[in-house]
């Protein structure tokens, strides 16, 4: 079987616990001292709308952390209710993230303009996964303009990814977003709280869910340092302000498979199967 983190878990414990129940650190204090740069970051007066715990959990998609780590599909919480005719549920038959729908990041704050972005947004294809026996190489780097486009929105405050052409179906694609990014005055935007903790060496969690989400946040921005290192893209990250990992589906068989559930909890929940 595939080997995967027990991500589920951050869609599970983590996010409705809170992760001071998950996880432990190397450091005595829970008063974590971040390194400068990213106390300029998170003192940006807009920020990446991603959080881990409270009453405004949010998750930007996709996401390696709303992937089922029994079985490689997706994991997105259905509220309890995991029947078929959830459209929720149904999702989560299939064994990875659309190829082809774009890609929304929500952020809060003074807010964005209308524009079209000309940086700050960086998308790699690996080699294979981030938790294979080896180490992933890049395969290769989509280039913004040429293969997507990057719009955002004053009335949604969101940057919206445009494919031009559909990712590869069973692939592994890590995604960055950079503090070249700028709200509707022009400020650079920011990370949040939670992404500080995942992404600052100032604490090292050493279980639970926390502490499989830094190791693979610092594995992604890993990636971009070398990609950056060899020449192949431009990126500090320092500069990162939020970055994810995620799997795309194997369209033929998920999209079979997804729609084959999708008509059986529909037949059932009009009366035509028992």
């Amino acid at each position: 079987m595939k080997k995967l983190f027990n991500v589920s878990l951050l869609a599970s414990a983590m996010f409705l616990a809170g992760c001071g129940d998950d996880s432990s650190s190397s450091g005595a204090s829970t008063a974590i001292q971040y390194e400068q740069y990213i106390q300029d970051s998170l003192a940006q007066a807009t920020s990446i709308k991603f959080q881990l715990t409270g009453a405004d959990i949010a998750v930007p998609l996709p996401s390696f952390a709303l992937m089922d780590a029994t079985d490689g599909t997706l994991g997105l919480p259905t509220g309890g209710d995991d029947s078929l005719t959830n459209p929720i549920a149904a999702m989560n038959t299939m064994d990875g993230w659309s190829t082809s729908m774009p890609i929304i990041m929500d952020f809060e704050g003074t807010g964005l303009a209308d524009g079209v972005a000309t940086g700050g947004v960086y998308l790699l294809k690996l080699s294979g996964s981030l938790t294979s026996e080896t180490e992933p190489s890049v395969a290769g780097i989509l280039t913004l303009g040429t293969d997507f486009n990057v719009l955002s929105s004053a009335s949604t405050d969101t940057f919206t990814i445009v494919f031009k052409d559909s990712l590869d179906a069973s692939s592994e694609y890590v995604l960055a977003l950079s503090n070249e990014l700028s709200d509707v005055n022009g400020d650079p935007v920011g990370m949040s709280a939670s992404y500080a903790a995942l992404k600052s060496s100032a604490v090292t969690y050493t279980e639970g869910s926390l502490a499989q989400a830094q190791r693979v946040t610092q594995g992604v921005e890993k990636i971009f340092a070398g990609a950056n290192a060899q020449g192949a893209i431009t990126l500090d990250t320092e500069n990162i302000i939020y970055s994810t990992w995620f799997t795309t589906e194997s369209v033929g068989d998920s999209l079979f498979a997804t729609k084959a559930a999708t008509a059986t909890g529909l037949a059932s929940a009009n009366g035509f199967v028992a």
